[in-house]
């Protein structure tokens, strides 16, 4: 039979007319099947040379919903142990352990650019900050104008700031102090257990739906629209996040307008620099939120090591007992040359990082090769932090354990000593992604572990409740991706960075944060007063 446009045309309205509901679904239905499977191959073949979990391959559903129950850091380490050092865990995703990766995506030159993934990090669905920022340019210019502030160059008495935070005489509530002199509201309860303005549980509360936001970073882009937009933290909350924002924007305002206030201080700086009030409102809520888990995270998992290493806290205080420390509070100078703290904290910071996340990058239009392996153009190439921080060929045949020898002198080559060292600091990021709060961080950590490994009873580590297996169950109210090791206790520990960084903020003197710290007779060594004081409670 031969076909022309006539006869083309009667057989297609045959066949319209006689479509029913049903067979309209089942063509749907079939079409639809028939673009998932193009795509998917479409989208598996650029990628099809590198290993990896079948059911991460080919959707980042389940890698989404793995990290939304802060499990995928162990999966990927596992997957990186059974699949080598460079794993596909998506349809256009790889992960590596490989240290040299991560200096050639993130390094000073490098052509990769900043993932959707960041998109995931914005406070506010309309708002950027300098995390959340995809614009490499905008990125550079955002960083160069906060730079100053953050390394403390233009901000007076920046130690002492940090100083008078780390510092709490006697018993005091530091809430109390914070609410009065911050005009942050009032505090009715005065337990020192209590979760100001719930912000803790709502952030873990919450913690799962960021976790896909990162998956599926469209979602943030919906979130903007007007009818999502009551679902997301708001000023006028009493509670949460939206509570912080709208005390932080307080801050700024202070700072702008006809009777604006001048302060050498951090936000001080931020805005000499260049940022508008919209733009300072976001760095500042940024600053809180980023900045608190992770620094308290660190103190209170290089405490909980440290009680439960017994060696390792006797060292410690051994260390300290032999330098004459300024008192009340050990200077930056002073613990600079206590090469065993450093080593506590660094191999902390390598058993547990401070940080859980892929931070992905673009691989370049030329795409690059690493090992071998050829990674096309477009990739989002991630890290494994874990992967990283437990490489047998770097850390030894026992990188799974705490101990912090193996960052001194002896431990082996100055090479690998050095090479350790650097890969660790790595956990603040590198070249220019490095992050900008990494001055003040280490600076209070620093401070609060020599004032804490002074004052902490030995018994108290056997008091503490966690769960310290890595691959076993988060425990109840710890649902931080960054941690595998969650004490559900220290509250103030997981404050602390967020009320410092306000007073560093906003300029007030005092603070106080962490009770009872060193006694004021400044000649009772470490030991002695590890012996006799037992006011410390978690």
């Amino acid at each position: 039979m031969a076909y022309n446009a006539e006869t083309f045309l009667s057989y297609s309205q045959t066949f319209i007319s006689n479509l029913t509901i049903d067979n309209t679904g089942r063509l749907f239905l079939i079409g639809f099947i028939t673009w998932y499977i193009i795509t998917s191959i479409t989208s598996y073949l650029p990628l099809r040379h590198i290993p990896g979990p079948p059911l991460l391959v080919h959707s980042v559903l389940y890698q989404a919903i793995r990290a939304s129950q802060a499990k995928l850091p162990a999966d990927l380490y596992l997957a990186i142990q059974k699949y080598g050092h460079i794993v596909r865990v998506g349809p256009n995703h790889i992960v590596t352990d490989e240290p040299e990766m991560l200096r050639r995506s993130w390094g000073v030159r490098s052509e990769y650019t900043r993932s959707r993934w960041y998109l995931s990090m914005r406070l506010l669905p309309e708002r950027d900050n300098v995390v959340s920022m995809t614009d490499e340019q905008a990125h550079n210019t955002m960083r160069a104008k906060l730079g100053p502030g953050y390394s403390g160059r233009e901000v007076d008495d920046f130690e002492e700031r940090v100083d008078r935070n780390v510092l709490c005489p006697g018993q005091i509530d530091w809430r109390e102090i914070c609410t009065r002199r911050q005009g942050y509201g009032s505090v009715e309860k005065d337990t020192r257990d209590e979760d100001l303005w719930k912000y803790i549980k709502t952030l873990e509360d919450n913690f799962p739906a960021m976790m896909v936001f990162s998956a599926f970073p469209w979602v943030v882009d919906v979130m903007r629209w007007k009818i999502f937009r009551a679902l997301m933290p708001g000023e006028k909350d009493l509670f949460g996040l939206g509570r912080v924002i709208a005390v932080s924007n307080e801050v700024v305002a202070k700072r702008f307008g006809s009777d604006k206030e001048t302060v050498r201080d951090m936000l001080g700086s931020f805005i000499k620099n260049g940022l508008t009030q919209e733009e300072a409102e976001s760095e500042t809520t940024l600053q809180i939120v980023a900045g608190s888990d992770t620094s308290a995270g660190s103190i209170r998992t290089a405490l909980y090591h440290l009680m439960t290493h017994p060696q390792a806290m006797e060292r410690l205080r051994q260390e300290i007992d032999s330098r004459h420390l300024s008192w009340p509070i050990a200077k930056d100078a002073e613990t600079r040359e206590m090469p065993h703290l450093h080593a506590v904290i660094r191999e902390n910071q390598r058993v547990l990082p401070p940080v859980g996340g892929l931070f992905p990058k673009v691989s370049p239009p030329g795409g690059d090769t690493l090992n071998g392996v050829y990674i096309p153009p477009g990739t989002e190439v991630g890290v494994s932090w874990t992967g990283m921080m437990r490489r047998r060929d770097l850390w030894g045949a026992n990188p799974e354990e705490f101990d912090p020898e193996r960052f001194l002198d002896g431990a082996a080559t100055p090479e690998v000593l050095r090479e350790r060292t650097a890969v660790v600091e790595m956990v603040f990021g590198h070249g220019r992604f490095k992050c900008l709060g990494r001055t003040v961080a280490f600076l209070a950590v620093t401070k609060v572990i020599v004032e804490e490994a002074i004052v902490t009873d030995d018994a108290v580590g056997d008091a503490v409740k966690v769960n310290a297996t890595f691959f076993g169950e988060m425990p109840s109210g710890s649902n931080c991706e960054s941690y595998l090791l969650q004490p559900d206790t220290w509250l103030e520990r997981r404050l602390y960075a967020c009320s410092a960084i306000l007073a560093l903020l906003s300029g007030h003197d005092t603070i106080p944060l962490l009770p009872g710290l060193r006694p004021e007779d400044p000649t009772l060594n470490a030991s002695q007063f590890s012996e006799t004081s037992s006011s410390f409670v978690l």
